[in-house]
């Protein structure tokens, strides 16, 4: 439409301000036709349901999303209550069917322990995806490479004794005095290693 348009009377005009009035204007009718608004009914409900989430309650999410609807073009006290009153009845009765759906799930999967786990996970919200670089600051730049992130790493346990040692202030106390006086009675076993760490593991317990 663009190559076909008559453009003969934009170049005829003497104003620059009425030229480009004249231009906007074809090229939003072209626009217009080209690319007509068009309406179409969206779903309410496109992604994936819960599965505890019955017929029922469906209905029960879409009249509490008219009474809404109501709220918002009257409200008045009355609509107010109407709305929030089906609201928490409705939210009770979610609950109660998300729990009894998952009760019945770890009734059915009692012997997986595999299967208990997931449904353990998928009642806490944790999520399978596992996320394999975490971006780091370096020099107040973020940055994902994992050579440099490991570098960073390194370089602040590394650093991190000697520039504590360094707030440090000097003493002329020395290490023995803090120490206690030396057991006079020493241990020795003359038992193999592998008894030793057996007898040491008790010991210890």
């Amino acid at each position: 439409m663009l190559d076909n348009e008559y453009w003969s009377d934009v170049l005829q005009v003497d104003c620059p301000n009425n030229i480009l009035c004249l231009i906007n204007d074809k090229i939003f009718d072209m626009y217009n036709t080209c690319f007509p608004l068009t309406t179409r009914k969206v779903r309410i409900y496109k992604t994936k349901l819960r599965p505890w989430m019955t017929s029922a309650l469906l209905k029960s999410c879409k009249t509490k999303n008219k009474l809404y609807k109501i709220y918002l073009r009257h409200k008045t006290e009355e609509s107010l209550f109407n709305y929030k009153k089906y609201k928490n009845k409705l939210t009770l009765l979610l609950r109660n069917s998300e729990r009894l759906y998952y009760a019945s799930m770890f009734e059915l999967h009692n012997n997986n322990l595999r299967k208990t786990w997931k449904l353990i996970k998928q009642v806490m919200g944790h999520s399978n995806s596992h996320q394999t670089s975490v971006p780091l600051s370096v020099d107040n730049q973020l940055t994902s490479d994992p050579s440099l992130i490991a570098r960073e790493f390194n370089k602040f346990f590394v650093g991190i004794g000697p520039n504590m040692a360094t707030n440090i202030p000097p003493t002329s106390c020395n290490y023995n005095d803090y120490l206690k006086d030396p057991n006079p009675n020493s241990l020795f076993l003359l038992l193999p290693t592998n008894m030793k760490s057996t007898i040491l593991s008790l010991i210890l317990r």
